[in-house]
């Protein structure tokens, strides 16, 4: 997600976006669970660590902010949208009664 804030949003920094991009966090959260919704909390964390790896890799200015950047977006919930989508998946597949 940080990847796309610049094509999507025109700022480098995903969390300075206005509200708009929220919702395409929702939306890979859900990309992310549905291959497998039982696992959707996997999703989460993959979307989460992959947002650093990408900050780290990418944006040399923000290695000496990783430590803080993790514990900054746990601690606002950064990735809340995601895990919203992702837990959608899972509960929209749960729902469904079995095929026949």
């Amino acid at each position: 997600m940080w990847a796309l804030s610049v094509p999507i949003t025109g700022l480098r920094e995903p969390f300075d976006a206005p509200l708009f991009y929220y919702p395409a966090m929702v939306v890979a959260g859900a990309l992310a669970a549905w291959p497998a919704p039982r696992y959707w909390w996997l999703a989460v964390i993959a979307i989460f660590v992959g947002e650093r790896v990408y900050g780290f890799l990418m944006l040399p200015e923000t290695r000496a902010w990783l430590l803080f950047g993790v514990v900054v977006n746990v601690l606002i919930a950064t990735w809340l949208p995601s895990a919203i989508g992702a837990a959608g998946v899972f509960v929209m597949r749960r729902s469904r009664p079995p095929a026949a």
